[in-house]
């Protein structure tokens, strides 16, 4: 049962509600599958004969891969999901460079290239545009010069 102080100690601080069968070997969330301890008895309890199913990291290991299974992602959101089009049709289309796109969005150029590895676009680039003929003016007789 879930309750607002620990059931061996009394005290109401850092409160943990143990699963006296784990959901892993079968549990439920059922208020009578709970036990209300603080930290420190929830990891003596879990101490006490570090079985399969009585190991806190062995538990959350197979929770988060029953997570997985059932669809949930594990990790950070991406955070440029919003640029991904922006950024592919710089670099695929446009031939930008890491550097180029950086600047745009103020972004790293790290992160440019790790957002070009995730979506794989490294090597899928269209026919590199005509190079344009740059010009630079000397200032001292105003002629432009073909570099």
């Amino acid at each position: 049962m879930k309750l607002d102080f620990c059931v061996l100690c009394g005290t109401t601080e850092k409160l943990h509600h143990h699963h006296v069968i784990p959901k892993a070997q079968g549990g439920t969330d059922d208020e009578d599958n709970f036990i209300t301890l603080c930290h420190d008895h929830h990891a003596m309890i879990h101490q006490i004969a570090p079985t399969r199913f009585n190991n806190m990291q062995v538990l959350a290991a197979i929770g988060r891969k029953n997570a997985m299974a059932r669809g949930v992602k594990m990790g950070m959101k991406p955070r440029y999901e919003h640029l991904y089009p922006k950024i592919t049709e710089m670099y695929c289309k446009e031939w930008k460079g890491y550097g180029t796109i950086a600047k745009e969005f103020g972004l790293a150029r790290g992160t440019v290239v790790n957002i070009i590895k995730r979506l794989n676009i490294k090597n899928k680039r269209g026919p590199k545009p005509p190079d344009f003929k740059k010009f630079k003016m000397n200032k001292k007789t105003g002629q432009y010069k073909l570099f």
